[in-house]
């Protein structure tokens, strides 16, 4: 039920997925295509309290992150979380084990997402596979 108020797509075995990421002044705009279902998330910096942190924000809902590296795996370690500016109490912070790697020259992730008290909300994992971009053409410059 939260997965589904959150906007995650439903559960499914094998589902392709398409990640965009549009870089913006304040941060970065990370948009997820599970098979035709969007989610939509906002990453930027953290300030303040959240200093030295990645902020992601969920629509109303904002997690601080912390990055953090151990061996060859980069966590995601969330540290605290806000509902429209107001701080939610730590002890019920979402958490779980949410890391990316590189394995044979692949950028490979794995997401987690649990909450105290109700368990498993989300997990996806996989391989991302760059596409390269190119300009339309259609001219030439003099």
């Amino acid at each position: 039920m939260i997965g589904k108020i959150i906007g995650f797509p439903p559960a499914a075995k094998q589902v392709p997925v398409q990640v965009d990421l549009v870089p913006v002044p304040e941060g970065e705009r990370w948009t997820r295509d599970f098979g035709g279902r969007i989610f939509s998330s906002f990453q930027s910096l953290g300030t303040g309290k959240n200093e030295h942190l990645v902020v992601e924000q969920f629509g109303v809902v904002s997690v601080a992150l912390a990055l953090v590296v151990e061996g060859d795996h980069l966590y995601i370690v969330p540290r605290r979380w806000s509902c429209l500016g107001i701080p939610l109490p730590g002890i019920f912070l979402p958490s779980g084990s949410s890391f990316e790697t590189e394995r044979a020259g692949k950028f490979c992730f794995d997401v987690e997402i649990r909450a105290p008290l109700i368990g498993l909300i989300v997990r996806y994992n996989g391989v991302l596979v760059p596409v390269e971009v190119t300009k339309p053409s259609g001219g030439s410059a003099d």
